[in-house]
């Protein structure tokens, strides 16, 4: 008996899909549940599996097709020997257009016109040519934990604390002898820097704590492992649960409310979340630890991402498959909310996983990637921009910003093409802010009460003066509400500075 695999209707309002990709062979047996197909709506990417067991005897779409609801991917028999009707071929069936769209619904993306957008991505010439596999795509180089330089440095001002008679234990705000503004408290198996805060009902148990200067644990936390290091202005939400074998946050780093870190799975002498400077763990993420996480410099896990190192429920003497393995986001890698990070994966290096995806696979450096499973969408996402291009996308930037203090009461003067300002805030307290080009003259330009911005220019300025460096990613001098305010909106634009101090509660701006 021959049977018909038809492209099914993902999105009612599509008469059309594409087709991603060809998970068979003609002559292959596939059991009922065997993936054929993955195809793709504006909406989705779903999985096409067989509805009977038999082999693959003729397939009628390939990657990239544009197919028509209803019309044929591939026929399964029964045997390799009956005759085959004639069916006409998917991709052809999918020239028709896009089918009918309910009144009073804006267009979205038709199949044809993502395959184009995707074509254009990848330098493909023509709506009819065939997408290749990018020429560039890099491999993911991962150095081992232990090299980090931050990992190194938190270790080792661990490594000056000896090991507490006891594991210490804080179940208030001030049970722990936390310092004061200015002040630096130390004792067996504890540092505390000045300016550290700890909620009402939190605890934490370990052997060593290292908590930096200005380093906050908010209300009703836990944090329990051998060893704590949370460093200078690094930030832990409100009821938020670690436990784990050792953990290690860098300066600036953020965990938001609600974030559980667990060692479900069993406790090994992997178990560790270690965490670089600049990153974030938004709200309600969940991580488990039975084998080693890390989050290098400058990445970030979105809302309700889940992080798993372990994989198992059904018995391995049924030949179920059972993982254990570590997950890696390298620096400046963006994992979307509501994702799911399976064992042994690592995620490139300034690579995006969009919302909602299971990656299970290793990410290439600077790709965006969704789905589920998650697949390749778009490689080499990161251009090296010169300055000039850099100081037209920046003086943009700042006649937003411009509007935005002004919607909040303060008065400018300045003209928009000019990259300066003269801000007067509602207190009365007034600020220059000035975009330095290339071709400025710092000396001639920066008044004493100046914001700077700059792209990598040496400046000569007073001690009033503040100054974004925007090519070396530091800032530098005076700190005040509109300094604070530049700097979160500068961070909305991804553009984030050393040291790492920003607020994501944003209470410190106007």
């Amino acid at each position: 008996m021959i049977h018909l695999v038809n492209v099914p209707r993902v999105n009612a309002n599509e008469d059309e899909i594409l087709v991603t990709s060809v998970a068979v062979s003609v002559g292959d047996w596939v059991d009922v549940g065997r993936e054929l197909f993955v195809v793709e709506s504006s909406k989705a990417a779903v999985t096409v599996e067989a509805q009977v067991a038999g082999y693959v005897r003729r397939i009628l779409a390939k990657t990239d097709d544009l197919a028509a609801v209803g019309s044929t991917l591939c026929l399964i028999a029964d045997t390799q020997e009956e005759s085959l009707p004639d069916v006409e071929q998917a991709g052809a069936a999918a020239e028709g257009g896009e089918g009918p769209r309910p009144s009073g619904v804006s267009p979205r993306p038709t199949a044809k016109e993502r395959l184009k957008a995707r074509q254009a991505a990848h330098g493909a010439v023509g709506a009819g040519s065939s997408l290749e596999p990018p020429s560039t795509v890099m491999s993911v180089e991962v150095v081992a934990s232990q090299e980090l330089p931050w990992v190194r440095d938190a270790r080792s001002k661990l490594g000056e604390l000896s090991d507490g008679d006891t594991d210490l234990v804080a179940t208030t705000y001030g049970s722990l002898p936390l310092s004061q503004d200015g002040e630096t408290y130390q004792s067996s198996g504890v540092y505390i820097g000045p300016g550290a805060r700890m909620g009402a009902g939190s605890l934490v148990s370990a052997k060593r704590l290292y908590l930096g200067p200005g380093a906050q644990i908010g209300s009703n936390c836990r944090l329990e492992a051998d060893s704590v290091y949370v460093g200078a202005n690094a930030k832990i939400g409100n009821h938020t649960d670690i436990v784990t074998g050792e953990l290690i946050l860098e300066d600036g780093t953020v965990v938001a409310d609600q974030v559980v870190v667990d060692i479900a799975g069993g406790r090994s002498e992997e178990s560790r979340l270690l965490v670089g400077g600049g990153s974030l763990i938004s709200s309600r993420v969940i991580i488990n630890t039975s084998r080693e996480v890390v989050l290098d410099r400058e990445s970030a896990l979105s809302p309700g991402a889940m992080v798993f190192t372990h994989s198992f429920w059904q018995s391995i003497l049924e030949r179920y498959s059972v993982a254990s393995k570590g997950v890696r986001l390298c620096e400046n890698a963006w994992v979307g909310a509501g994702c799911q990070i399976m064992p042994g994966v690592t995620i490139g290096p300034g690579s995006v996983v969009m919302s909602n995806s299971t990656v299970v696979e290793q990410v290439p450096p600077f790709s965006l990637v969704g789905g589920v499973p998650a697949r390749l969408i778009r490689s080499n996402m990161r251009r090296e921009l010169d300055h000039k291009e850099q100081a037209t996308i920046l003086l943009k930037v700042v006649r937003d910003f411009i509007r935005s203090v002004e919607l909040k009461g303060c008065a400018v003067e300045g003209t928009p093409d000019s990259g300066t300002f003269s801000i007067t805030l509602p207190d009365g307290a007034n600020r220059h802010l000035t975009l330095l080009t290339t071709d400025q003259s710092p000396r001639s330009i920066v008044p004493s009460n100046s914001i700077l911005i700059t792209l990598g220019q040496e400046v000569s300025v007073s001690d009033q003066a503040s100054v974004f460096d925007v090519a070396n990613r530091t800032f530098a001098g005076a700190e005040d509400l509109l300094t604070h305010e530049l700097r979160n909106y500068l961070r909305r634009h991804g553009i984030r500075f050393r040291p790492y101090a920003w607020d994501p509660s944003h209470t410190k701006g106007l």
